[in-house]
């Protein structure tokens, strides 16, 4: 007896596997759902203001995925809306409905129509291919440094290019280029805000600010606004405002002291009260000579 006729399998017959195995892929694991009223685990808050404000000046994945697709979509209709027209005169109808049987100047009557013929010169479309080739090289280029202020400039103005082409200027070509640049911006307002751009999350976040200021209200606490330059509140301080913008029982000044040396002022000595003065002897006694 061998080792290999202790074993009843060969390594043929071991390899084989069921076809479901080959050919069904197994159901992918349901991921738990997430409790309502809790931010997802998975959620990452940014804490700090400092740190929000990066993470608003930089872009995330999915924003620089979508501003590759709206450069290259600026790109396509700059190039598909003036090349054709650039290969020759072009020529334009418009045509509207008269007024009480009369066209507006420019238009001329024919039939049941206003028309009126406008002719393009190549020279009419070149400021709109360099400016759409410019915007759309911005948006390339923001995106690639991921800075979201320029992004969003340079979206808006290749919206604006696009929807100012002759010969039919059209808002409705803008709006994707729109669309993208108010996206960057409530994403930016989500960060400064929420410390987060997941929408679950900050649904959550939103109504526990709002359920805190309910019952702020009911319990009649104001809220507390920091002033300029990141001074504290004179509430949150302990100390009760003086008149006048003064702090504190002594009402001291809330101003901040500068570094330079002030004197005090010497108090002003008090002057001596001078001795009463003589009285002075009446006529009637010199006259009568009872002076003594």
């Amino acid at each position: 007896m061998t080792d290999a006729d202790d074993s009843p399998t060969t390594p043929e017959a071991e390899a084989k596997e069921p076809l479901s195995a080959r050919f069904l892929k197994p159901k992918p694991e349901k991921r738990p759902r997430p409790t309502p009223g809790v931010v997802p685990e998975d959620v990452e808050i940014i804490e700090g203001f400092p740190e929000r404000q990066v993470a608003m000046r930089s872009l995330g994945t999915s924003e620089i995925r979508f501003g590759y697709a709206v450069a290259i979509l600026g790109a396509i209709f700059t190039l598909g809306l003036n090349i054709p027209s650039m290969t020759g005169e072009t020529q334009f109808t418009n045509a509207i409905a008269p007024v009480k049987g009369a066209c507006t100047k420019g238009y001329t009557l024919t039939k049941d129509a206003c028309i009126q013929i406008v002719h393009y010169q190549p020279a009419d479309f070149l400021p709109f291919l360099i400016v759409g080739i410019v915007a759309a090289v911005a948006i390339a280029l923001t995106i690639k440094l991921r800075r979201r202020t320029p992004a969003v400039f340079a979206s808006l103005m290749m919206g604006l290019v696009v929807s100012e082409v002759p010969p039919k200027p059209s808002v409705l070509l803008g709006v994707p280029f729109f669309v993208f640049s108010g996206w960057l911006m409530v994403r930016a307002r989500r960060i400064q805000k929420f410390g987060t751009t997941d929408t679950k999350a900050v649904a959550v976040l939103s109504a526990e600010q709002r359920a805190q200021r309910r019952a702020d209200k009911a319990a009649g606490i104001k809220p507390e606004r920091a002033s300029r330059g990141g001074t504290t509140p004179a509430r949150a301080t302990g100390r009760s405002a003086g008149p006048k913008g003064t702090t504190g029982a002594k009402g001291t000044s809330s101003a901040i002291e500068s570094g330079r040396y002030t004197p005090k002022k010497a108090t002003p000595k008090k002057r001596p009260t001078p001795p009463p003065a003589e009285p002075k002897p009446s006529r009637f006694k010199k006259l009568i000579g009872d002076e003594e």
